[in-house]
């Protein structure tokens, strides 16, 4: 009787040893991977002096009453403050359907024509539903108007993933500028976390 108690704390023992190596593996990788992200994410790099043909701002949230949410604000007041300094020529507004049969894409032009954008200087663009999707709807549409460069707009922890989405559909020359910082964007690592991964794989 002894004996099999003694080989199940073994097993036990073993087990949990085993259990506590890989959750500190996928720990370490968890946190270094943000890390990197958030270098890469904070390093903006674009310029008056080097303009782009777009900025593609991309979606999130539209509240019930029409309004874009805080974390699409603060990325439309970048892509906003991008556009007045001459860094960009245009603005590409990408994004899905919200509640109520709003679309992200048209409640983010109507709030930057309110702020003096011109309408003829952005593209609207209800199919990005997600980020993969607005790297390709992007690519058709530098195709249709011969640009070439673009600087994507979006919060820190989001910029890696849609770079990689970018570059998947050839656009190469490619900016980024994070909008404001704010502490709720932390709670977007672990979904940053798998997308990064994801969209490695991603293939359609």
């Amino acid at each position: 009787m002894s004996l099999k108690i003694s080989l199940w704390a073994f097993r036990r023992s073993v087990y949990f040893a085993w259990t506590m190596r890989v959750m500190t593996v996928l720990t370490i990788w968890f946190v270094g991977h943000c890390v990197l992200i958030s270098m890469d994410g904070f390093d903006d790099v674009y310029s008056a002096n080097d303009p782009v043909d777009a900025a593609v701002v991309l979606g999130n949230e539209v509240l019930p009453n029409g309004t874009p949410s805080d974390v699409l604000t603060k990325r439309l007041q970048k892509g906003l403050e991008a556009f007045k300094s001459g860094a960009a020529r245009h603005i590409i507004c990408s994004g899905g359907k919200g509640p109520k049969e709003l679309w992200e894409a048209q409640v983010m032009s109507e709030w930057l024509i309110a702020r003096g954008v011109e309408p003829t200087k952005i593209v609207i663009d209800n199919g990005g539903k997600d980020s993969y999707c607005t790297a390709r709807d992007t690519k058709r549409i530098f195709e249709e108007r011969g640009w070439k460069s673009a600087l994507i707009v979006s919060h820190f922890t989001h910029i890696t993933r849609c770079k990689i989405a970018f570059r998947r559909f050839g656009i190469e020359h490619s900016k980024t500028a994070h909008a404001d910082f704010a502490w709720g964007d932390f709670k977007g690592f672990p979904h940053e976390f798998v997308g990064y991964y994801y969209y490695w794989l991603r293939r359609d």
